[in-house]
């Protein structure tokens, strides 16, 4: 039997309209990116009159066969559709999870405001701490009226206009509570899309979040952890031995590596602000420079962690190792790991040709699955370093 796919399909309100069975259905996760769902139908089904902008769609995925009982793999909100009126008329939707709360808002407040459009490592020490201010100030209750530390000296300078922009308050949206992790890092964003600023904070600060929905309340509410998903390294090592790693490759690569990154930010001549990470630079022929633009940067802080960004993004890619997951009865995407938990790799094949000895750690990066009109399901899995 193979894997089952359920598309149930509610209005605006949450009221459940009926079931949309597919002619073809592709999901795309990725960690700290908004999931993608699309499908087909024949555009002349009773449901397709009940499609509309907004709408919110929930996919299951199941197979009894194999031990995968039914969960939900995505739920969102209809974004774009497309009627094609050939000789089979197909209307094609796209919709998108709960993150796009996020990528519908910028950070509207004016400039240098702490606690909403400025946040310094002094006052906010943890990633978390701004992550739940960039929530709660424009999504939650507090997206309205003024900024956390509007005091006399801001009164005296601004009088009293120094509002958000506009309400961007969710009356369903639950604010997030800081549980005080990930690294600090300062940063400037206002006018910023609050789901890239975000992006920004957890990757520096090694966090992963989602936004959970929940469709019977229309509650919107932001999750956050070390990790997206689940500790597996205790019972979940992907080999070719147990036949869950077909082809496995090593490359490093460091012909355009850097040793060093420059940021530089405003000013003129020697007056511009700089930083770089590392802080102790590599001298010789150890020194490989590159050079960051940070115009909007307003502090060497933050320039320091442009740098760092950098050169903790490019650390990934030296020394990759190209994985191909398989889906076998020893372990499966769905029923034995989900998106964004960790694992172990084996890697037996290298080892006696590098310096890895020991099984890799790698997370559940990104996910992709689709099913063809014939019902044969394909299933991508990209694993990442932490």
């Amino acid at each position: 039997m193979p894997v089952q796919y359920t598309i149930k399909l509610y209005n605006k309100l949450g009221v459940a309209v009926g079931i949309v069975t597919p002619l073809d259905i592709a999901v795309v996760h990725k960690v700290n990116t908004p999931s993608v769902a699309t499908f087909s139908v024949n555009l002349e089904a009773p449901v397709v009159d009940d499609l509309d902008y907004g709408y919110i769609i929930e996919i299951t995925r199941s197979n009894p066969d194999i031990g995968m009982q039914a969960y939900t793999e995505f739920t969102g909100f209809i974004r774009f559709w497309n009627r094609s009126y050939g000789q089979n008329p197909i209307l094609s939707v796209t919709a998108v999870d709960a993150k796009c709360i996020m990528q519908d808002r910028v950070v509207a407040w004016y400039p240098n405001l702490l606690g909403t459009s400025f946040f310094k490592t002094s006052v906010y020490t943890t990633a978390s701490s701004i992550m739940v201010e960039l929530w709660n100030r424009n999504v939650g209750s507090q997206a309205n009226g003024n900024p956390p530390y509007f005091g006399a000296n801001l009164t005296r300078r601004y009088g009293t206009g120094l509002q958000r922009w506009t309400d961007g308050r969710v009356t369903t949206a639950t604010n997030a509570t800081d549980l005080g992790i990930g690294s600090a890092i300062e940063v400037s964003c206002s006018g910023e899309n609050v789901l890239n600023t975000m992006v920004k904070v957890a990757d520096t600060g090694g966090l992963d979040f989602t936004v959970n929905f929940t469709i019977a309340t229309l509650n919107y509410s932001l999750f956050y952890a070390d990790n997206l998903g689940a500790d597996r390294r205790s019972y979940i090592k992907f080999s070719q031995e147990n036949n869950t790693i077909g082809n496995l490759s090593q490359t490093t690569n460091v012909i355009n590596y850097a040793s060093l990154f420059h940021a530089v930010g405003k000013g003129k001549d020697k007056n511009n602000m700089r930083s770089r990470y590392p802080t102790t630079a590599p001298t010789g022929i150890n020194l490989r420079e590159a050079y960051i633009k940070g115009a909007d940067q307003t502090s060497t802080n933050q320039l320091y962690n442009l740098a760092y960004s950098r050169f903790r993004r490019q650390r990934l890619s030296i020394e990759a190792f190209d994985i191909e997951v398989l889906q076998t009865g020893t372990w499966r995407y769905g029923r034995d790991y989900f998106l964004g938990d960790v694992v172990y790799v084996e890697t037996e094949p290298v080892k006696a040709f590098s310096r890895v000895t020991d099984p890799l750690t790698r997370k559940v990066y990104a996910v992709s699955l689709s099913m063809d009109s014939q019902g044969v399901e394909e299933v991508r899995i990209d694993l990442a370093e932490i």
